[in-house]
This record gives structure tokens, sequence and C-alpha cells, in this order.
């Protein structure tokens, strides 16, 4: 599944980020898609930050599964409308019953704004049984800029021994000089066991 997953996250970007796709024959775009897929401990794309194909590429990582994290330089092109598509995905996939992949968060950075920190905020809440989205959303707050105060606020709240020790965490982030994970260090702590922060 995870192989099917990123041929599809590879096919994609190939047709999204290629100019010329539509004129090429589909084993031209199979052949890029396979290219692709030589590296894919990364996916690097050149083009700026502000490019909606960059954007429309992520979203796509995002809805299929595709590490996201693996983005090379997503943090430097985060952007308020990413972001915006980010939180859109957020409410459809809730709208549908569905959880919201943690990787969504990546997508947001200090850009979702108000709106942002309310998804994050109901990502967070308890009855979301999703624990691993919601130490996510703990981790964004975190890469949201939003103040240790606000953030220890949840922790005082928090009954999940594995979503506290994240939001510790988040909390040390938002204090520290250095600011907040970047997506290596959000994958990390997603996928480490936490050990009380």
């Amino acid at each position: 599944m995870a192989v099917l997953k990123k041929i599809t996250m590879a096919a994609v970007c190939a047709f999204a980020l290629s100019s010329t796709a539509m004129a090429q024959d589909a084993k031209t775009v199979i052949a890029s898609a396979q290219g692709a897929l030589g590296n894919v401990k990364s996916i690097t794309y050149s083009g700026s930050a502000h490019d909606v194909a960059f954007q429309q590429c992520v979203v796509k990582a995002i809805f299929v599964g595709a590490p996201v994290w693996r983005v090379v330089g997503l943090d430097r092109r985060l952007t308020p409308e990413l972001a915006r598509m980010a939180l859109d995905l957020a409410d459809e996939r809730r709208s549908a019953g569905r959880p919201v992949p943690a990787e969504l968060w990546l997508a947001l950075g200090k850009h979702g704004g108000e709106r942002g920190v309310a998804s994050l905020a109901k990502e967070l809440e308890p009855a979301n049984g999703e624990r691993d989205g919601r130490r996510a959303a703990a981790l964004a707050l975190a890469r949201a800029g939003v103040a240790a105060a606000r953030i220890e606020a949840w922790l005082a709240k928090e009954k999940d021994a594995e979503v506290a020790a994240t939001l510790r965490l988040a909390v040390k982030f938002a204090r520290s000089g250095a600011g907040a994970p970047d997506a290596a260090a959000f994958h990390a702590a997603l996928t480490t066991p936490p050990t009380g922060a």
C-alpha cells in the first residue's frame, strides 16, 4: 500500500509540475514518475513557494498519505494559500467523518491564522480518537507560533499521557529561542514514542 501511495504521489507530482505533461504520451509520464521514485528519501521541487503546482503537489501528497515531511524546503515554502488549502482539506475530511492526516499540519506553519489555531484546537479535543493526529496538532501549535502559556492550557486538561508528553514538547519549542520544529523534527517527534518530554 505504501508503494502504491508513493507511485500515485510521484505520478501526480510529475503531472502537476510538468508544464508540458499534457503534450506527453502516457509512457513518458509514467517514466517520469518512475524516475521520481529513484530517490524516495525526498521530493524536490525547484519552483517558487507561490507556484500553484507546488501547493497542489503538497496537498495531493497529504491526500494520498505520502511523506510530506520529505518535501525538500517545505518549511521555507509555506504560504497563506497553502495553509488555506490544507485547512480546507481538514474541513472536508471532518465533514466526511474521516480522520485528518497527521502530516496535514505541516502545511500550516505560521500561516494558518486563527482559523488554523481553531482547527488545531478541534484536532486536540479528547473526543478525537486519533492519537497521532492529536500529537501532530500539539506540535503544529508550536509551528504556528502559539504562545507557551496557551499550549500549557491545553496541557493542563490533557488526560492522554502520549498527547500530554507531546504538548510538553510543544511548550519547550514555544519557549525556546530556536523556534518551532522543522518538518523533519516534526516527523521524528511523531514517530518516536514520547518519553514525557
